[in-house]
């Protein structure tokens, strides 16, 4: 068992029963010769992902996020920063990949 999994909630759930909760729709995927990963349809279904995604780096995994989505969870916390300097969507609309 791991060191997090001994953590308790107040209501007196273990931290791996969440875990499978949130992680019960994930899906192991290979890369294909073009370093491309496919997602499924209903996981793109339950992220509203259509032909424009926002890939996110998170601690030990990446996420696709809905862009109008992605601007409503950064708007929803970015006034809760003391000094928010940093704007995802600032950097995002100025990156250019090419």
């Amino acid at each position: 068992m791991s060191k997090n999994s001994s953590k308790v909630f107040p209501h007196g759930r273990r931290i791996t029963g969440v875990r499978a909760l949130l992680y019960s729709g994930a899906n192991k995927a290979r890369l294909d010769n073009q370093s491309r990963v496919s997602v499924p349809q209903t996981l793109r279904a339950f992220a509203g992902l259509d032909s424009e995604v926002i890939v996110a780096g998170a601690p030990g995994r990446l996420e696709l996020w809905n862009p109008a989505r992605w601007e409503e969870a950064i708007s929803a916390v970015q006034h809760t920063l003391p000094n928010p300097t940093f704007s995802p969507t600032l950097w995002r609309n100025n990156y250019d990949p090419t």
